[in-house]
């Protein structure tokens, strides 16, 4: 492959990366329970990956916290 080619990622990596979101995302809602995470944007420029291919969630400022008793 020539120098500044982008290569598709395996499936295999796409899973892992699928699953580490998932991860995250559940992390998220089941540990915060004083206030309710309404994610209002993510995308895959929310997401980004580290040398091993794990997700790292970014860019919460499209978020909203809401607490527990309070409603729209």
């Amino acid at each position: 492959m020539e120098e500044g080619q982008e290569k598709a990622m395996e499936w295999g990596v796409r899973v892992k990366v699928a699953v580490g979101l998932a991860r995250g995302l559940a992390w998220l809602h089941q540990n915060c329970h004083t206030v309710k995470i309404i994610h209002l944007d993510i995308s895959s420029k929310c997401i980004l990956l580290d040398q091993n291919f794990l997700p790292k969630l970014s860019n919460f400022g499209e978020a909203m916290l809401v607490r527990q008793y309070d409603s729209f």
